[in-house]
């Protein structure tokens, strides 16, 4: 299971809440943050989800106009403990960190 997390500008938190809906991930949790060096608010759009859904939402999201990487970051992390509602059998699918397919 994984975390992965947008860090974007709060116009496009929305859009990329709705890449995570779009790729089939049910539950996108979006808040707000203040980004200090660069002096301004932006959006975390999170979610917790079976390895092969995080590396199908990170996928989109890279292929899309809105990741940006000069206003854009993106982190995933392996989580530990599980309580959710996926099959066990897709949450322990390993996935390659980092995701191949952007330089």
């Amino acid at each position: 299971m994984h975390e992965v997390r947008a860090t974007v500008p709060v116009e496009r938190s929305a859009a990329v809440a709705q890449i995570a809906i779009d790729v089939g991930i049910p539950h996108v949790s979006v808040y707000e943050i203040f980004v200090h060096g660069a002096e301004r608010r932006k959006h975390v759009v999170s979610v917790e989800v079976s390895t092969p859904k995080a590396k199908a939402y990170i996928d989109a999201l890279l292929s899309s106009a809105l990741f940006d990487a000069s206003e854009c970051t993106l982190s995933s992390r392996a989580l530990r403990a599980i309580a959710g509602n996926e099959p066990f059998a897709e949450i322990t699918q390993p996935m390659i960190e980092p995701a191949p397919g952007r330089d």
